[in-house]
């Protein structure tokens, strides 16, 4: 099973939580640790990955916080990830792997991966979750 790493789950609900409840100023780091329930150093740590990767700005001072660096729409998780991890990789070249062909299998299938990651963005996540808010019916 492939494991996503405990820091690419709480980038991408930060991520989700800035997009959700931006207003036009930036969103404190202690509004999105307490809210996403992730230690505040933690998640700074995270931020600062994300401010690197280019996917988030960091406003300093009174009013500072954390807001997207781009459109929703143009942050895609495939960019979450690459901010922690230098590839999707898969594939390794093991012994006999030339014999058996199979590094091509795995190849193929980072490759599907990629592709979907890449059409995953922020806005699509957000836009089915406000979708399907909508859709709760909380008749007794």
């Amino acid at each position: 099973m492939l494991q996503i790493s405990t820091k690419i789950q709480y980038a991408t609900r930060a991520l989700i939580y800035i997009a959700l409840n931006y207003k036009g100023k930036p969103l404190p780091l202690s509004e999105i640790s307490r809210h996403e329930h992730i230690s505040e150093k933690y998640l700074g740590s995270i931020l600062v990955i994300l401010k690197t990767a280019g996917v988030v700005l960091s406003i300093k001072g009174k009013y500072g916080g954390y807001q997207l660096a781009k459109s929703p729409d143009r942050i895609s998780i495939y960019d979450i990830i690459i901010a922690f991890e230098s590839n999707i990789l898969l594939s390794r070249e093991t012994a006999g792997s030339e014999i058996y062909n199979d590094h091509y299998v795995w190849q193929e299938i980072e490759s599907y991966l990629e592709e979907r990651l890449r059409l995953l963005t922020i806005d699509a996540i957000v836009r089915k979750l406000k979708r399907n808010k909508q859709n709760i019916n909380y008749q007794i």
